[in-house]
């Protein structure tokens, strides 16, 4: 229908972005979608989405690259992807679930989040536009008793989330 006429673009194109939930996932991807949104989107048509939902592997291959000697995440990957984020001003729901590929062979929590937890939420801090942000955390070990500072964020476990479907 968008196609066919230039008036009827011009005027509905901004209803498929503002009424839309946009999802992503970086399921092996060697680069995250969500880095290169604004090769794939117009700047302003970036501003205009309304709800996105994120499926985010922490351990990813593109992230895996980055790692440090010591096994940390390089955080500048990391940080990266959510200044993507936070470039999209119009958002007003965010939903990042957070997990690990690696789970069923090794303790990803003990061997990397644990450790650098609050380094890997520095970064979720700075996204303060969606008024309904929820950050479902990759293992029900993960503390939702951060402080997050300006940002709405609510932290949760998926178990949580499931629960919070039901009802």
């Amino acid at each position: 229908m968008l196609r066919t006429c230039r008036q009827i673009y011009s005027e509905a194109i901004e209803y498929l972005y503002t009424a839309n939930t946009f999802s992503l996932s970086t399921w092996d991807d060697d680069h995250p979608t969500l880095d290169y949104m604004s090769y794939y989107f117009l700047p302003h048509r970036l501003t205009q989405i309304r709800a996105l939902r994120i499926d985010w592997e922490v351990d990813s291959f593109y992230h895996d690259r980055h790692r440090t000697t010591s096994g940390l995440l390089h955080l500048e990957a990391w940080k990266q992807s959510w200044g993507a984020l936070r470039a999209m001003t119009g958002l007003r729901q965010l939903r990042v679930v957070l997990y690990f590929r690696w789970r069923d062979v090794l303790d990803c929590y003990e061997d990397y989040w644990k450790k650098h937890e609050l380094e890997l939420l520095d970064p979720v801090k700075t996204i303060t536009a969606p008024a309904n942000f929820v950050l479902v955390l990759p293992d029900r070990r993960c503390s939702t008793n951060i402080d997050m500072g300006s940002s709405k964020c609510i932290l949760q476990h998926a178990e949580e989330t499931v629960l919070s479907l039901a009802s």
